[in-house]
């Protein structure tokens, strides 16, 4: 019998996420929601982020049908996009005759959101505690309610307003513009917009306590306007994505280096020429996917950002889906201040183990907390040099995956190949020790990387073990007591190659006292699987 007190002091006492809310949720349920426990609840997850204490979109199906839940009251977070193909997006609530939802804060809306949109810019004065509001794929036909929102009086409670996101590509539709009037100063500390949108809010005087903006540049006249604004000198976090030309050449679904834009080298040159990033911590710049491949700035635009000088003072730097390979990786790998860097995510960037002498040749990263590498082209050699001859004392996340396919019926995935030589090579790292985090999916790891990662005595804190896309291809028995399962949470090891046999070496394993998410997505289990599943012991403690 399932001990429920228990089972959720264990899951507010972890790390906080979507998942583990779902699974605290599902236990209080299970254990007839006690008052007391329900206030212990309401208590402890005062500590998480608003945005993991999201309700699945099941709920909100079953709210539209009429049917509550008595865990609504701990929900803080809503979205509304379905994550499923061919299921209808869940419509938004209405807090007037809903009372289950007054407690939210934070609205995700989904991308091409019109009819949500709608509906919050009509009920937006009764969403008391909003604070958060998130919409993509906004287009012309959205711009009158993107003006009726402008006006409305209760944006000035919000903290976080994103109506654009860097990782849209601006090939599709215009924006429409969002230039609220002018009037008593907003609380918003963080706005993802347009960028002359991002400058009217910053000049009329709305938003003194922006400290973070997303921005989408779209021409050489944006990029100067921007870089004009001398309120950007109060932001600590910026992320833009150049959006001033196309090329839109591909081969046909093969990998390739990409499409460098002449006009967004021009646009970033003119920029952090100019731009006061006096308070910046957080930098990214993002281009977009083609193909297999990737467009925007390249090496031009890269130098403009290291000549600004602005890399010497960042805690964290993002640099995705741009053209622009080693030479100008390894040249912000020595511009970088290496004592304070603490978050480094260099993704798909055409980066090959030359980069990974780069960080060798750089030797140290003292405060380097997350790394990420994925969807480049490193090899054994690389993983192996960044394993042993890097020093990353404080390392927790890292991330050496290639391009994931979702599913396997509809495209491949994209190889980085670290293979086994890359994932022994991390197992024995004089960096191990404090990772966390730990994602070799598609990296063409086999079953004997799959040994060496979970028999390793120095990955003594992995909670978190990313495997799908790899030709695993079977789980030995003899994993069933290795030691990485005193401290696993979550594995992902969805289209590995799995059969029914696999499945149940994998049930024999007896003790992994943190599971509580295990995915086997896609592999080729029956109903000898199934029932050796059911039969686990660690089971009943999953979420999924």
């Amino acid at each position: 019998m399932i001990d429920y007190d228990a089972e959720i002091e264990r899951i507010l006492a972890g790390p906080p996420s979507k998942l583990a809310f779902r699974a605290l949720c599902a236990a209080l349920v299970r254990a007839g929601s006690p008052a007391g426990l329900v206030s212990l609840c309401h208590e402890r997850l005062a500590s998480w982020p608003d945005r993991m204490r999201e309700a699945p979109w099941s709920w909100l199906a079953a709210l539209e049908a009429g049917h509550t839940k008595p865990t609504w009251g701990v929900v803080r977070s809503l979205q509304l996009q379905s994550a499923r193909s061919g299921i209808l997006d869940a419509a938004l609530p209405d807090p007037r005759s809903r009372s289950e939802v007054r407690g939210v804060t934070h609205l995700d809306l989904g991308r091409y959101a019109s009819d949500g949109l709608a509906a919050l810019v009509e009920t937006m004065d009764h969403w008391e505690h909003l604070r958060s509001i998130q919409v993509g794929g906004l287009t012309d036909m959205d711009g009158a309610l993107l003006t009726t929102l402008a006006g409305r009086a209760a944006l000035a409670r919000l903290d976080s307003l994103d109506l654009v996101s860097v990782r849209e590509d601006m090939w599709h539709f215009k924006k429409p513009p969002f230039q609220p009037p002018g009037g008593q100063a907003w609380r918003l500390r963080h706005a993802g917009l347009r960028a002359p949108d991002l400058v009217h809010l910053m000049r009329s005087g709305l938003v003194p306590d922006l400290r973070s903006a997303d921005a989408l540049v779209c021409d050489l006249g944006e990029a100067r306007d921007l870089a004009d604004c001398a309120e950007l000198a109060r932001l600590e976090q910026l992320s833009i994505g150049f959006r001033c030309g196309k090329n839109g050449r591909q081969p046909l679904w093969k990998p390739y280096f990409g499409n460098v834009i002449d006009q967004d080298d021009e646009a970033c040159e003119a920029f952090f020429a100019c731009a006061d990033l006096t308070g910046l911590r957080s930098l990214t710049v993002r281009g977009t996917s083609m193909g297999l491949g990737r467009e925007g700035l390249g090496a031009r635009g890269i130098d403009a950002v290291i000549g600004s000088g602005v890399l010497r003072q960042l805690t964290e730097l993002t640099l995705e889906l741009l053209p622009v390979g080693d030479a100008a990786i390894s040249a912000v790998l020595e511009s970088l201040d290496r004592g304070r860097i603490e978050k480094l995510k260099l993704a798909d960037l055409v980066a090959t183990d030359i980069t990974a002498a780069a960080f060798a040749a750089a030797g140290a990263f003292p405060r380097l907390r997350h790394l990420d590498v994925s969807r480049n082209h490193l090899g054994a050699k690389g993983a192996q040099q960044l394993a042993a001859d890097v020093r990353m004392p404080v390392l927790e996340h890292l991330d050496l995956s290639g391009r994931e396919s979702g599913s396997p019926y509809y495209g491949r995935p994209e190889v980085q190949p670290v293979g086994d030589a890359g994932a022994a090579a991390w197992a024995s790292s004089p960096n191990a020790g404090t990772l966390t985090c730990l994602n070799v999916a598609a990296t063409g790891l086999t079953v004997n990387g799959l040994t060496a990662l979970l028999t390793s005595e120095r990955l003594h804190r992995l909670g978190g073990l990313g495997l799908a896309c790899n030709p695993v291809g079977s789980w030995p028995a003899d994993l069933r007591d290795a030691p990485v399962w005193r401290t696993l949470r979550t594995v992902d090891a969805a289209d590995c190659g799995l059969r029914d046999e696999d499945v149940e070496a994998l049930a024999t394993t007896v003790s992994a006292p943190c599971l509580h998410s295990v995915s086997l997505a896609y592999n080729t289990i029956g109903s000898r699987g199934a029932r050796a599943l059911a039969a686990w012991a660690a089971l009943p403690s999953c979420a999924n």
